[in-house]
């Protein structure tokens, strides 16, 4: 049997479940709609015959008025009026369907003859003229007989109406029953055909599971893989094919052919661990290959667009072709003469700074026939260069500006200039020495810190003794800024193991940025407290803040944020992370333009209490 036999197969059940529900619902429906529909079209011929009935003896009853009025030409239009009674009294007659209607017909007929036979007498009177006579039958037979025909008429309509609500009362009882059939004939349909319907239909699925695994396997590259599925159908012959497709594929891979696919799949793959974009142009110029990088980074896909590198920047793309087109007509590889060749690349929403290289591939006869370039990655290079040349501008600045005050100093001391003169310029000597002391002080500390020669005498003190003594040691320099240092004084058994000299450096150099860059009048705030196993030292000012681009620079050697006061080489915040990551520690800044900084290290103590407990 074929698959599209199987499937109509499995179809059958739910389309004859179908076929049962709708066959239902068509039966009760054209019930439900022709019994109503019959039984209140008796009912109601039944009330306009007494209407028609009621209308006809209302109007000779009238006529008998008007002629006791002295109209006597009214008694002519009785005739119709008649007519009209007897046929709704006959349609009447003919429409009892009512157990309750048929002794008020009964009784309406033999009232209407009694009322026929005395209009009769009336009318006879009228026409000889004997008014007291006329006026006594009509007293006297006429208008007791309409009274009583009329109660006849109210009594049947009665009886009619009470049925017609009776039977609506019925068509609201019997839809509910029909409701609950097609409901009870929906549900067994369907839980009869559904779990048949699924059966057959996962018959065919699981075959085609079985198929689908099996393809799975051959491409994962699984080329032993074979799939057993007897049958005629398609699915088995699709089966039988795959096996064939299969055969050849392992006959395939195991010829040079396939070797040759391997080795290529091999170099690909080595290609594609290089961390660098890289591009492959043959001796055309075109992009025959990239790597994962080229297309993560720069978006460049091989034998896609006729001009695969217009999508890059202007840049980039000019480096690439300059290096592409100087190899291909040269023949030698091409290296950038320096840093200042380096194109920016947005990468992870940061710039990222790449050198285009160049190398041929040549045949035996050393004819070039295709390029490679590749895009090194120089950011961090490029960066050290930057800090390379602002360590010899900032330098040469720093000791430029003292070396110029002592070289005047010294002139003006030579010439034996006296008095209050001489003795500020020695002052400014001196505090020009200091300057430079310092600047050579945080070159040899960070030296030997990059060096390894840093030793740290570890010992047991309180944090709030390094911080009172940071607070004293920078109040020379807060007094001259008019900054406040305020303490938050940590509680008595809060203790460190850490190289008191380090740390206290550590400590002086984030003091000491925090007050420069403090306005007139603000507050520097030095906290310490325990989080955890660690505890956590904050020097908080409130000057102007750090934008992002600049946050993850701080702490790098010799950077100073641009537009930030002078003063100091650099490499203040950069001594303070290497003794904190010394002591086996964090150090950070919260940040946000014109909220100020919050710069903060962590310590463990577990170093505190195992000295504590020797």
């Amino acid at each position: 049997m074929s698959v599209r036999a199987k499937l109509l197969l499995a179809i059958a059940p739910l389309a004859a479940a179908i076929a049962v529900i709708g066959a239902v619902a068509v039966f009760s429906a054209a019930r439900l709609g022709r019994s109503p529909d019959e039984m209140l079209r008796q009912n109601y011929q039944s009330v306009r015959a007494a209407q028609t009935m009621r209308e006809a003896l209302e109007r000779l009853d009238a006529a008998a008025s008007l002629v006791l009025a002295g109209q006597l030409e009214a008694v002519r239009s009785e005739a119709s009026y008649r007519s009209r009674f007897v046929d709704a009294l006959l349609l009447q007659e003919a429409s009892v369907f009512e157990q309750d209607e048929d002794a008020p017909t009964r009784r309406l007929r033999s009232d209407w003859t009694i009322y026929e036979r005395a209009y009769d007498g009336f009318v006879r009177a009228t026409a000889e003229g004997h008014a007291a006579a006329t006026a006594r039958l009509y007293a006297t037979e006429l208008s007791p007989s309409f009274e009583r025909i009329k109660r006849t008429l109210d009594e049947i309509v009665a009886v009619n109406q009470r049925a017609m609500l009776d039977k609506s009362g019925w068509s609201r009882e019997a839809a509910r029953e029909t409701m609950g059939v097609v409901a009870l004939a929906t549900l067994f349909a369907l839980a009869t055909a559904l779990p048949v319907s699924g059966w057959l239909v996962y018959r065919v699925l699981r075959r085609l599971d079985v198929l689908t695994h099996a393809v799975e396997r051959l491409g994962a590259g699984g080329f032993d893989v074979r799939v057993a599925l007897p049958g005629t159908d398609e699915i088995s012959q699709l089966a039988t094919r795959f096996n064939e497709m299969a055969e050849r594929l392992a006959e395939y891979r195991a010829s040079s052919l396939g070797k040759l696919l391997a080795a290529q799949k091999s170099t690909q793959a080595a290609i594609d661990g290089l961390p660098d974009p890289t591009l492959l142009f043959d001796a055309q110029r075109s992009l025959v290959n990239v790597n994962r990088a080229a297309t993560e980074i720069l978006g460049l896909r091989a034998g896609g667009d006729l001009e695969p590198l217009a999508g890059l920047p202007v840049g980039v793309r000019q480096a690439v072709e300059r290096a592409r087109d100087r190899v291909l007509e040269t023949g030698e590889p091409f290296v950038p003469r320096g840093f200042d060749e380096a194109v920016a690349v947005a990468t992870a929403g940061r710039p990222s700074f790449f050198l285009a290289r160049g190398a041929p591939t040549a045949h035996g006869d050393a004819s070039t026939v295709a390029a490679t370039v590749i895009l090194q990655e120089v950011t961090r290079l490029r960066r050290f260069d930057e800090l390379r040349s602002d360590l010899v501008a900032t330098v040469a600045h720093e000791l430029r500006t003292p070396l110029t005050s002592l070289r005047m100093s010294i002139l003006l001391c030579l010439e034996q200039a006296t008095g209050d003169a001489q003795q500020g310029l020695l002052a400014t000597a001196r505090d020009d020495c200091e300057r430079l002391q310092a600047t050579v002080d945080e070159l040899l500390d960070l030296a030997r810190i990059q060096s390894g020669e840093l030793e740290l005498r570890r010992r047991w003190v309180p944090a709030r003794e390094l911080l009172a003594a940071a607070a004293d040691a920078a109040t020379a320099r807060a007094r001259e800024r008019a900054v406040r240092v305020d303490v938050d004084v940590p509680a008595a058994d809060l203790d460190v193991s850490v190289d008191w000299e380090r740390l206290q450096l550590a400590l002086t150099n984030l003091l000491a940025n925090a007050i420069r860059h403090s306005p007139a009048g603000g507050t520097v705030r030095l906290v310490a407290a325990a989080v955890g196993g660690d505890v956590r030292f904050v020097v908080a000012d409130e000057g102007e803040g750090i934008d992002a681009e600049h946050v993850g620079f701080v702490f790098e050697r010799f950077y100073r944020v641009p537009g930030s006061l002078p003063g100091g080489v650099g490499l203040g915040l950069s001594i303070a992370r290497e003794i904190v990551s010394a002591h086996g520690g964090q150090i950070g800044v919260d940040t946000h333009p014109g909220a100020g900084c919050r710069f903060w290290f962590t310590v463990p103590r577990e170093g505190a209490a195992a000295l504590q407990a020797s």
